[in-house]
């Protein structure tokens, strides 16, 4: 029993270290194109042929931080609103490479590498390990991430969509024509949980979903996730999925008739601590840095609410150095 613990904490560990410190890592397997799909879910391979854009750096202008909506948030020292220079307004130099790694980041990242090999090879057990502690294992391999089931591999993204049993627990349930992801003891801890490990998986929208013997797709429980947004909640994992699903301009009504978009997500996110909530306040933040950073991927200017996440994340950091 402890040695089982042991396992499940050191895969958790570092699955947080990715999660909150990436350090660029590729996967440690090669996806499977060719293998067809079995009987107990699809066999998810990586989509191909497309590179992520290169980090960019946002020039700054001082604006007047009055009539901001930031009421109630907690923020660190120096956080106030900056405004920033669209992109398309950037000189040729805003743009930059990944900085070198020292020599010690380096050896720490070799260490890193060799534990995920390690436990690359070692996959859990669908019958001994709940839907949550699975759908973490997507954090460090993504839709490389497998699981045994019955002495066999199969794959960990086909087999929570296909919503198969995790030490007798599943994932998702219907309600009515919509389908939900579960929150409760081994299951999801927060709402959106699931769907922004989809997305940081990049599984695509139209990726095959099977609920109590119904087809749907990954934008089904996008649409899900959407009609239950609310005002005074958690949105952090949201925000990362819509975020990676939806256009930046996208506007939407959850099932109260509220009118909900992107900008909307961070500044209710904005406006809750940091301190005190889960994970250390380390989700919180992951929200911002990926929400900013789709937006430059995408080319879009860093303007408005992006703007103030980035300066946000930014003056944490800042903060956090000068302890």
């Amino acid at each position: 029993m402890r040695r089982e613990f042991t396992k499940t904490a050191s895969r958790l560990w570092f699955a947080c270290i990715l999660a909150i410190a990436p350090l660029a890592l590729p996967h440690v397997s090669k996806s499977r194109a060719d293998d067809p799909p079995t009987g107990d879910g699809p066999m998810l391979v990586a989509p191909g042929g497309q590179q992520a854009s290169k980090p960019v750096r946002v020039a700054r202008r001082p604006v007047d931080t009055q009539g901001s909506s930031d009421e109630g948030s907690t923020r660190p020292p120096g956080s106030d609103v900056a405004e920033p220079l669209p992109i398309d307004q950037l000189s040729p130099t805003a743009t930059r490479d990944r900085q070198s790694l020292s020599p010690q980041m380096l050896a720490l990242r070799e260490k890193v590498r060799g534990c995920l090999d390690t436990y690359y090879r070692r996959p859990i057990n669908a019958a001994t390990y709940t839907p949550w502690e699975a759908m973490h294992a997507l954090l460090p391999w993504g839709v490389d991430a497998n699981m045994r089931v019955n002495g066999r591999e199969v794959n960990a993204i086909g087999w929570l969509c296909w919503n198969q049993p995790c030490r007798g627990q599943r994932l998702m349930y219907r309600s009515g024509d919509r389908i939900y992801a579960a929150v409760g003891v081994g299951l999801q801890g927060h709402e959106g949980q699931f769907l922004s490990m989809l997305a940081q998986s990049r599984v695509p929208a139209d990726y095959g979903i099977k609920v109590a013997g119904k087809d749907f797709t990954v934008r089904d429980l996008v649409e899900s996730e959407m009609r239950t947004c609310r005002s005074g909640t958690e949105l952090t994992f949201k925000l990362i999925a819509l975020s990676h699903y939806l256009p930046s301009d996208t506007k939407w009504k959850n099932d109260l008739g509220e009118d909900w978009d992107i900008p909307r997500l961070i500044r209710e996110e904005l406006r809750q601590p940091i301190n005190g909530v889960a994970c250390g306040g380390t989700h919180r933040m992951s929200g911002f840095a990926y929400a900013v950073r789709k937006r430059q991927q995408r080319g879009e200017p860093i303007t408005g609410e992006w703007a103030r996440a980035h300066k946000y994340v930014r003056d944490y950091h800042k903060y956090l150095y000068s302890l």
